[in-house]
Order: C-alpha cells, then sequence, then structure tokens
C-alpha cells in the first residue's frame, strides 16, 4: 500500500512538470512571433519613411536674370489738363443753336452753339448808321476847320461825336459776334452746361473744354528729398485703372518756395502724348527716377520670401533646392536687383512652390526651363 502511494505521488510530479514546460514554451513561441512582427513593422515604416524623405517636391522655376533697374521717390498724384478752359457767354439770350456735344474734340474759334442774334443785328446797323452819319460831318468840319471857317470848340465836339460813334459801332459788332460762342483752344467738350432753347445771361458758363496734349501731375515733395529732383529728370506713372501699364514723364517745373505748412514743395511732371489713355482726374502713381544700375542681376519679386530683414529664394541643382539670402540692391514693382557673388544670370530659382520649403529638399521641376 505504502509503494503504491508513493508511486503515484511521482506519476502526478512528472504530469505537473510537463504541463509547465509545454506552457512555458507555448508562452515563449508566441513572445517569438509578436517579437518577429513588431520587427518587421518597424522595418516597413522605417522604408515608408525613407520613401517619404526620398519624395520630390513639384516646383515650377524660372532663371535670374541681366537688365536695368532704378531707384525712385513714390508720391500719390492726380493727373490734370494745364489748358484747360471754361467758356461764358458774353451777352445774353436765347440759344438756338447747339454744334457740339462732351467728349467732341474741337478746334481753336470753331463755333460751339449760337445765341440768337436779331436784336444785336439791328442794334449793329443801328450804330453803323449813326457813325457813318457823324463821319460825314467830320469831314466837312475838318474842312472848314483848315479853311478857318470852324472855331476850335466845334470842331473838337464835332470830332468827338465822331469817335464816340466809332466806338458804339466797333461795341455793337463785337457784341453781334459774341452771339456766336467759340473756343479759344483746340480739344475736347469736357462739359456742356446748356441745352437747345435756353435762356443764358452774361457771363453763365456754357462750356468747359481740355487740352488733352497738356497733361501734367503734381506731386510734393519734402524738402529733405528735393536735392536728388531737377528739371528734365524722368518719372514712370501707373495707374490701377490702367492696369499696372507704365508712362514715361519729365519733370518740368520745380516750384522756388517751401510750402510752411507742408513742409513740401509742388514739382509738376509733364505727361504730354498720353492724352489717348490717360484722363484728368485719375490717380496714379508717380516714380521719380533717382538712380539706374545697368546690365544688373535681376530675380523676379515672384521668387522671393521676404522675411523679416530677409530675402530668401531657392535656386534648383540638380534637382535639389538650395536656399539663398539675397544681398539686395534697388527694387521695383517687379524685381530685386542680386549683388550676391554666388549666384549668376541663367541660375534656376523656383518661382512657385518655394513658400514651405526647406534648404537641400528633393524637388521636381513641373514646368521645364521656362521663366
Amino acid at each position: 500500500m505504502k509503494k503504491t502511494i508513493i508511486l503515484l505521488s511521482i506519476v502526478l510530479i512528472f504530469v505537473f512538470s510537463f504541463y509547465a514546460c509545454t506552457k512555458t514554451e507555448g508562452k515563449k513561441g508566441e513572445a517569438d512571433t509578436e517579437k518577429a512582427h513588431t520587427t518587421e513593422e518597424a522595418k516597413s515604416d522605417d522604408k515608408q519613411e525613407e520613401d517619404k524623405r526620398e519624395e520630390a517636391v513639384p516646383v515650377k522655376v524660372g532663371k535670374i536674370t541681366k537688365g536695368d533697374i532704378s531707384s525712385y521717390q513714390l508720391y500719390n498724384a492726380t493727373i490734370e489738363a494745364e489748358n484747360t478752359v471754361d467758356i461764358y457767354a458774353k451777352v445774353s439770350g436765347i440759344i438756338v443753336e447747339l454744334n457740339v456735344e462732351e467728349g467732341e474734340y474741337v478746334k481753336e474759334n470753331q463755333v460751339l452753339a449760337r445765341i440768337e442774334d436779331e436784336d444785336y443785328k439791328l442794334e449793329e446797323a443801328a450804330a453803323r448808321s449813326s457813325y457813318e452819319k457823324t463821319k460825314r460831318e467830320f469831314e466837312r468840319s475838318e474842312k472848314m476847320y483848315k479853311d478857318n471857317l470852324l472855331s476850335d470848340n466845334d470842331y473838337e465836339q464835332v470830332k468827338y461825336n465822331y469817335e464816340q460813334a466809332k466806338i458804339a459801332w466797333q461795341r455793337a459788332k463785337v457784341r453781334l459776334s459774341h452771339t456766336k460762342i467759340t473756343t479759344p483752344i483746340s480739344g475736347q467738350v469736357s462739359h456742356r452746361f446748356i441745352k437747345y432753347g435756353d435762356f443764358i445771361n452774361v457771363n453763365a458758363k456754357v462750356f468747359s473744354v481740355v487740352d488733352m496734349d497738356s497733361l501734367i501731375t503734381k506731386i510734393f515733395i519734402p524738402e529733405k528729398n528735393i536735392a536728388n529732383i531737377e528739371i528734365g529728370q524722368t518719372a514712370r506713372i501707373t495707374s490701377e485703372a490702367m492696369q499696372g501699364k507704365e508712362f514715361k514723364g519729365k519733370i518740368k517745373m520745380i516750384s522756388p518756395v517751401v510750402d510752411p505748412d507742408t513742409g513740401t514743395i509742388k514739382v509738376t511732371v509733364d505727361l504730354r502724348g498720353y492724352g489717348d489713355r490717360l484722363k484728368p482726374g485719375m490717380f496714379v502713381k508717380c516714380h521719380v527716377i533717382t538712380d539706374t544700375h545697368h546690365d544688373t542681376l535681376l530675380v523676379t519679386k515672384k521668387a522671393v520670401i521676404f522675411k523679416g530683414i530677409q530675402s530668401i529664394i531657392f535656386t534648383v541643382e540638380d534637382g535639389i533646392a538650395h536656399k539663398k539670402v539675397l544681398d539686395v540692391g534697388f527694387q521695383d514693382s517687379e524685381y530685386v536687383e542680386v549683388l550676391n557673388k554666388d549666384l549668376n544670370k541663367d541660375d534656376k530659382i523656383i518661382i512657385v512652390g518655394q513658400y514651405g520649403l526647406k534648404d537641400k529638399t528633393r524637388v521636381k521641376i513641373i514646368n521645364g526651363d521656362q521663366v
């Protein structure tokens, strides 16, 4: 009996030991499998990250060019016509004829309108008749005076009457001529203030005429900047209404005095020849050129990233973007002058896709080498 119990105990110990070993090996196998799976996933993630790093960023490029660029002083201004006249009626009456409309071109002394003239014709005829009568009397009196048949007083009175009649006739002729309203200059009719059938009084404004070949703009320059300004200096005019087109002007006049209220000097810029495109009253920007650099390296502003005081571009070489901090010279509305010694004409520069780009990033050019 005792031997049987000992044998049974040995069997149980063996069974429990086998079970424990089997369970331990199973857990170890599961751990090894999980570890292998984790390692594989890590390798896959590393490969994806590497592929991602190698993926090229699409960009568009242009080229560094050479050309001229100027420094300038910028002022806001308004276009004016130097030769502008308001035309006034010199006699009163009813408008019986209108010959022009606003916008029409008229020549100097052209008749724009006519006032009813019947009364003025009668007035002129009466004055002419009186003049002719006094003229005959004066001629007779003059002959008698030479023959000592007329006293000095009588002769002077006849002469005075003759001269007054002559003046009255001349005045009547002038009043009759004023029934025809004419323009003193050639230009375009900018305003018509009357219509057919209106009764107008003396000194009523009837037309305005502007000479579009006499366009100017006036700018007011601080006295500290006037040393760089001289007559004949070039100025460029731009207007938002003209979609960025530039017009060339020249400084025509510089006022000799400083306005004590504003501390500025009035400068007049001549814009002759642009009457078909620029209009009086237009708001413009006037760029007064103070200096020009010729045949210098230029970068389009589309390529430049302005970060604080730094101006940055990215050049492209062998598919890699290289960050460059620019040494900037003159600037205008389109270009920046480049003073960097490590940049050259025709170097490729990124003009689209540079924002957010990092130095040494691989890029893919999607527009060839065209600017």
